[in-house]
């Protein structure tokens, strides 16, 4: 603005040498005020050189005293003259120097002369300066703005003139100037290349011509560039300032914190800059500074965005898949490990059975690790990222933490893949949070000194990061990120320093592991022998299936396999309590270390066994009332303690014991419902070899049924029916002596042939007891009780029921047959057909009594459908938790008569204890009833151990039957009958009788409790029996018969 006088007045924005001044206007709001640049009249000062020389002599003194007179100052500007008004008074001053030698008038100019390095503008070692000078407050003075954030100094005293970039900030672009080379300088390059082109033609060699300078375009500055600049110049130019270096970049530019005074007052240049909206934040830069100044500088630039200033006219944030969770804190437990940045916490503080009892945190701003390179990418990455899981296991699984949850964010999933913003996608969202784990925590290091000072504990994120375990997350701009990010980055740059982790470039080996859970179950079964070398095995639960079955590793063996409880079952799946037993199993046992104990293998290829945790055995899961014991509890060494967890829960009423009263009702199915000990009253009607006999239920009224049904039938005398073309009589009865011994007996009743020699017969002469109620009959005739009360009566023709229907009897059909002591007719099954001396016979199997005898066809009858309906009732049993030789074997017969004394001779009637029903046992037996009973039989239900199973083991006609998957009951069962077998062989009774016998193994064929010090001899054995017929076989057979055989 122009005085009266014609003085402009203005403020010294620059001063370039010792006579030249840069003043601008004084300035209105924002707008950029106009500058003259003016050489003061009638002085000349010593010139500056700008790059790599000498200074004429008080050249930079004078430009120093003249900066330090007028920089910053308002001063008035005269018109412009010729010569200055104030020549006399010049002169005399000049004068005055000169007498004495004052400045550049000094007879000995001793370091007035300022020579500039070789380190000046371009030609400075960018990574070397700063190694040498990081950290430290260098003074500098400003010589040069070339935008908002980028300065060229001087440093002092060494002159070093050095560019630096503002760390933290980037100011708007001021563009560039376009570049056309003049045509003077085009024709010279093309006459030189031409020259070039010559010589090398000459010479022949390539062509080196000389390119021409390029042509460069103008490019605009920037919105707020210009503005941004005289922002920084007015406060920084020419002007004495503090400069801290940082670091510097890929490209070698130097990056620093400039401050200047302001007054009495130092500013940080970037947080004005940011705060008045010229520059905005930048945080890979930013990563360089200290953790209090990013702050305020992300602070500011929040604030700048949000009041819309300047650069940030018109901003809107940028939509973002982020949002914030405020003011969610809570404590828990950590109970698995997804993977190295995301973790599963129990908060206790919740309901149980609430979906927010377990929440999965995501560990907020880290990632799994994502290399560059290519060559080993995938094994690096792989590596870590087991590597950040064990890690994250050890130090934290069942250890409580503090959660600070911070933001969640959603992705779009489609087919398990994370895409972009597309339509008929499924959105997930994530949630993001800070853990931190108890500074007193055992095994825990603090990460950095911000850790110690948290009073939540360590960040588990940042003591990932420090080991260089997981890589960090760059976000954008308005993207919400984790509270602690700036502690991040820190510990991110240590170990990217150090070299630590993936850091390093190392090529790491790939551990393989044999996976056995998804290989078939045969294969599995093939690493039982390998597992079972070692009685104990460090193993990992990775996975909980139910409360009772889990997913093993056992990094020793390096393999992964099924586990189960052995003797141990839990609720299964949408059966009652099933969600708690597998929510307690993930609490105590899932992702830490325990021991597992291998005993066999199953027919899934799932492993059965004990397991122990911190020496504690698997009863806490019956104390809790979430498990019942089951077949396989007697493998168990401490089955004891398991029964007491047992008998606990019952006591409470826990879990699946609530409606318990005394008695367990076991469900029908269960495999608990198989052993379910049942008692019956019966009579012994026939017995066979190996310990097997029939019996028949006392009291079943269908017996009587059947018994009045026949009663009430009439047969015609069989010496009427004819048989054959040839023959018109059949022979009478049977001479009475050959009826008192018939050709098959009772003992060998399962014999078909080849019946031994020596066969003692003892069952047949108490046959007849069966029948003590009935008169003496004779042959034919069907006996009456009263005959008052005789029912109906019907006639059955000889052997036919008309002419048309002929009877026909084949193997399999159900008949009425003539038992041949006593003459009753009863029900009975063909066996086979023979081809006897007067007329065909056939071996029957009585299916209410369980005998069989070769009967003549003319003692055979038709039985109506009333009764074949009937299902038969003689039960198949044997003894249980014994073995009795067979009849073929050694002491075979013997022990077959004495089980007959036993049993027969007193006719008297047992209770049978059903230990074990055996439905396919007892088809392979071929006993034709489709089952057999395994059963201890009392004399008196009081009394159970005085029983014919320990009077069987205690006359050395048996051996106790030990298998290797024998359930608790059985051990015990089998343990109070040791007694009876060991008097037996104490007395060297039976098959004691020459050597110690060693007692049978089912399973692995070893001798079960051999004595090393005797000389233990088996008895020879006979080849095994013929096992009678087969019910299955006879309906196949039926209408196939076999040929009559030839006796």
């Amino acid at each position: 603005m122009a005085a009266a006088s014609g003085w402009l007045k203005g403020k010294v924005k620059a001063v370039p040498s010792g006579d030249t001044l840069v003043i601008m206007a004084g300035a209105k709001g924002d707008s950029i005020p106009p500058e003259k640049s003016i050489t003061l009249s009638s002085i000349i000062a010593p010139r500056l050189v700008r790059r790599v020389g000498t200074d004429e002599p008080f050249a930079w003194e004078s430009r120093e005293f003249l900066r330090k007179l007028c920089i910053g100052q308002v001063k008035e500007q005269g018109q412009k003259v010729n010569e200055s008004p104030y020549f006399v008074e010049l002169l005399r001053l000049e004068n005055s120097a000169k007498e004495h030698g004052l400045g550049r008038w000094t007879k000995e100019p001793k370091d007035s002369t300022r020579c500039l390095p070789t380190s000046s503008f371009g030609e400075v070692d960018a990574k070397d300066y700063v190694a040498k000078n990081k950290g430290q407050a260098l003074e500098a003075i400003v010589e040069q703005v070339r935008d908002g954030s980028t300065l060229r100094v001087y440093f002092l005293p060494s002159f070093d003139f050095v560019q630096i970039y503002v760390a933290g900030v980037q100011a708007p672009s001021m563009g560039r100037r376009g570049y056309v080379p003049s045509s003077t300088t085009q024709t010279e390059v093309a006459r030189d290349d031409k020259v070039n082109r010559e010589v090398s033609a000459e010479a022949h060699t390539p062509s080196m011509a000389v390119e021409p300078p390029c042509i460069y375009s103008e490019i605009p500055p920037d919105q707020f560039g210009r503005e941004a600049k005289h922002f920084t110049e007015t406060r920084v130019l020419n002007r004495e300032v503090r400069v801290v270096l940082e670091g510097t970049d890929s490209f070698s530019n130097i990056f620093g914190s400039v401050y200047f005074s302001d007054g009495n007052a130092a500013k940080d240049l970037a947080l004005e800059l940011v705060e008045n909206g010229y520059a905005k934040y930048m945080e890979w830069s930013a990563n360089m500074l200290g953790r209090e100044i990013k702050t305020k500088l992300k602070n500011a630039d929040l604030q700048a965005k949000k009041e819309q200033l300047r650069m940030w006219t018109g901003f809107k944030p940028p939509a973002t898949n982020t949002r914030p969770i405020y003011n969610t804190k809570f404590t828990g437990r950590v109970i698995e490990i997804v993977n190295g940045s995301c973790i599963i916490v129990a908060d206790d503080a919740t309901p149980s059975g609430s979906p927010s009892t377990e929440r999965r945190i995501n560990l907020s701003s880290i990632r799994t690790p994502k290399l560059a390179n290519p060559s080993g990418e995938i094994k690096i990455i792989q590596h870590f990222a087991v590597a950040a899981k064990e890690f994250m296991r050890t130090r934290l699984i069942g250890k409580e933490v503090n959660v600070s949850m911070e933001y969640s964010r959603r992705i779009d999933v489609v087919d398990g893949q994370t895409v972009a913003h597309k339509t008929n996608t499924t959105d997930r969202v994530l949630d993001y949070g800070s853990v931190f784990l108890p500074s007193q925590a055992e095994g825990v290091n603090s990460a950095s000194n911000n850790s110690i000072d948290n009073p939540l504990g360590v960040n588990v994120a940042e003591l990932l990061l420090s080991r260089g375990l997981v890589d960090i997350i760059r976000h954008r701009d308005y993207e919400e990120r984790s509270h602690h990010y700036d502690s991040l980055l820190a510990a991110h740059s240590r170990a990217e320093k150090g070299k630590k982790g993936y850091h390093s470039k190392k090529d790491y080996p790939v551990t393989h592991m044999t996976d056995l859970t998804m290989v078939p179950a045969k294969k599995a079964r093939e690493f039982i022998h390998m597992l079972q070398q070692k009685k104990r095995h460090n193993a990992i639960v990775e996975y909980v299936f139910s409360g009772h079955r889990f997913k093993l590793t056992i990094p020793k063996e390096t393999m992964t396999i099924t586990f189960s409880f052995s003797g141990v079952r839990c609720p299964g799946k949408n059966e009652p309590y099933s969600n708690d037993a597998i929510a307690l199993m993930r609490r105590r046992i899932l992702q830490r270390d325990v021991e597992v104990q291998i005993e066999t293998v199953d027919k899934t290829g799932t492993f059965l066994g004990s397991l122990w945790e911190s020496n504690t055995d698997m009863a806490f899961v019956l104390e809790h009332g979430l498990a019942k014991p089951n077949t396989g509890l007697g493998r168990i060494p401490d089955v004891q303690t398991l029964m007491r967890a047992e008998q606990f829960s019952k006591m409470k009423k826990l879990k699946v014991w609530e409606n318990y009263n005394g008695e367990e009702v076991i469900p029908q199915g269960s495999v608990h419902g198989q052993k379910k000990r049942e008692t019956l009253k019966v009579s012994v009607t026939e017995v066979l070899g190996g310990g097997k006999f029939y019996v028949q239920i006392v009291g079943d009224h269908r017996l009587a049924s059947i018994q009045q049904q026949l009663a009430s039938l009439e047969f015609n005398d069989p010496s009427e029916t004819n048989i054959s073309k040839n023959s018109s009589d059949t022979p009478s009865d049977p001479p009475l002596k050959d009826q008192d011994q018939p050709k098959n007996s009772s003992l060998n009743a399962l014999e078909v042939k080849d019946e031994p020699k020596n066969h003692a017969v003892p069952l047949l002469s108490n046959w007849s007891r069966l029948f003590k109620d009935q008169p003496e009959i004779s042959k034919g005739e069907v006996p009456l009780d009263n005959p008052e009360d005789k029912a109906p009566t019907h006639t059955f023709e000889a052997n036919q029921n008309s002419e048309d229907a002929p009877f026909k009897p084949v193997k399999g059909d159900m008949v009425l047959a003539q038992f041949s002591l006593d003459y009753s007719w009863n029900r009975a099954l063909i066996v086979s057909e023979h081809q006897g001396a007067a007329e065909p016979e056939f071996k029957v199997y009585y299916i209410d009594y369980g005998n069989q005898e070769l009967v003549p066809y003319s003692h055979l009858r038709h039985v109506d459908q009333s009764i074949s309906s009937i299902p038969p009732l003689a039960k198949l049993c044997s003894l249980a938790f014994i073995t009795v030789p067979n009849l073929k074997d050694d002491l075979g017969e013997q022990a077959a008569e004495h089980l007959s004394g036993l049993l027969l001779d007193n006719e008297k009637e047992f209770i049978a204890i059903v230990e074990e029903r055996c439905n396919v046992g007892a088809k392979m037996e071929g006993q034709g009833t489709g089952e057999m009973l395994m059963v201890t039989l009392v004399d008196d239900e009081e009394d159970t151990e005085i029983n014919i199973n320990g009077a069987m083991l205690e006359s050395g006609l048996a051996q106790i039957l030990r298998k290797k998957s024998d359930s608790w009951e059985r051990r015990n069962a089998s343990k109070n009958l040791e007694k009876f077998q060991e008097h037996a062989r104490k007395g060297r009774r039976g098959i004691w009788r020459v050597h110690d016998v060693p007692e049978k193994s089912t399973e692995d064929g070893k001798v079960a409790g051999a004595n090393e010090d005797e000389d233990l001899v088996a008895p020879a054995r006979a080849p095994p029996p013929s096992r009678g017929f087969d019910l299955i076989k006879f309906i196949a057979y039926k209408s196939h018969p076999p040929k009559v055989q030839q006796d």
